[in-house]
């Protein structure tokens, strides 16, 4: 019985296998993420990404005088934090800025 059933779904199966491929094949093979400054460009929507937001910092620090790469940053916190550091609000956005608030000492007390 099962047998039967699986023959009868065979046709339905390899259409959506169909529909998956060519959806698949659609997408060019050369597209890549474009950023301005933190955001991601979707459609005609610009969307905050931390992938945009790492290279936005890159692009910060290496017009600095960094050699420091976004692969670098991506994989390493401790070397977006020093970039953070060196850049300050230059790449406003880009790093999680502590306004002291809550901090000992930071007026937020």
């Amino acid at each position: 019985m099962s047998f039967r059933v699986a023959i009868w779904h065979a046709p339905a199966i390899a259409a959506a296998c169909a529909i998956v491929i060519a959806s698949v094949a659609s997408v060019p093979a050369g597209a890549a993420i474009t950023c301005v400054d933190n955001f991601q460009r979707v459609g005609a929507e610009l969307i905050a990404t931390p992938y945009c937001r790492d290279s936005y910092l890159v692009s910060v620090a290496q017009g600095m005088g960094s050699d420091v790469s976004a692969a670098q940053v991506r994989n390493n916190p401790r070397v977006r934090d020093e970039l953070c550091h060196l850049v300050g609000v230059r790449a406003i956005g880009a790093c999680d800025i502590d306004n002291g608030a809550g901090a000992p000492g930071g007026g937020g007390d």
